[in-house]
């Protein structure tokens, strides 16, 4: 089923671990930038992180969602009784369809934290190119009491595809398609050689989510100090948990 404006009120949900939130900033900036107002009336993120989302942290997406930050909602894990951080997709998948005991609204979208939006965005390109119903209900729920949930489909940077002709070709698909979105993969963001930095930078830039190509390579090279940083310090809570 579409879901079109007069089918009742959209949430747009995502979920986050200690990797990607400055991901979670740029798709707060995207929405910013290219989400017209009274798109969607909720924008809920399940902070799975292990320590929660710091103050810093959210006073910052807050501020990246400039005329949606009133629409800022943070829920814990632990609100759909589960005390485990699952990283990455596994994390997108076990608790997404769990959202409908959160969202606010009538129907909600599920972003990935490394989708963003590039173009663009009203309430109808969402319905066009929302996919299939997430499988699953929310344990204690039943059908009556779900809402409607989509995934929203972006062409997406893939770290077993971050070629430079890969990318390239993700890019072009964007950038010439109707999708108003576009994502990149944690650990492809890592592995991107100079070459699909710089493309990459440029891309964004282009699409007003940097000032400048030179500070979208700055957020490259700040995201992946940090992602490096968390992959040292997950080893060693894993070595000592042994």
């Amino acid at each position: 089923m579409r879901v079109s404006e007069s089918d009742g009120s959209l949430s747009v949900v995502t979920v986050v671990f200690e990797a990607e939130v400055p991901l979670l900033e740029l798709q707060a900036r995207s929405i910013a930038r290219h989400v017209a107002d009274g798109v969607f009336d909720e924008y809920l993120v399940i902070d799975d992180t292990r320590t929660g989302l710091s103050p810093r942290a959210r006073r910052r997406i807050h501020a990246a969602l400039g005329i949606h930050g009133s629409r800022l909602a943070v829920t814990s894990r632990h609100g759909f009784g589960t005390a485990e951080s699952v990283s990455g997709g596994r994390s997108l998948q076990r608790l997404t369809p769990m959202a409908a005991r959160q969202v606010a609204a009538d129907h909600y979208v599920v972003l990935a934290a490394m989708d963003h939006f590039i173009e663009s965005t009203t309430r109808a390109d969402i319905d066009s190119v929302i996919g299939t119903p997430h499988g699953g209900v929310a344990t204690g729920a039943t059908p009556d009491e779900l809402v409607s949930g989509r995934s929203l489909v972006s062409p997406t940077v893939w770290a077993d595809r971050s070629d430079p002709d890969d990318v390239r070709s993700v890019l072009e698909q964007a950038a010439f398609s109707d999708t108003t979105t576009l994502a990149v993969d944690r650990r492809a963001l890592v592995r991107l050689r100079p070459e699909s930095v710089r493309e990459l930078a440029a891309f964004w830039a282009g699409h007003g989510l940097f000032r400048s190509s030179t500070e979208a390579r700055r957020f490259i090279r700040r995201f992946r100090a940090a992602y490096l940083r968390s992959m040292v310090a997950r080893g060693i809570r894993e070595r000592m948990s042994r």
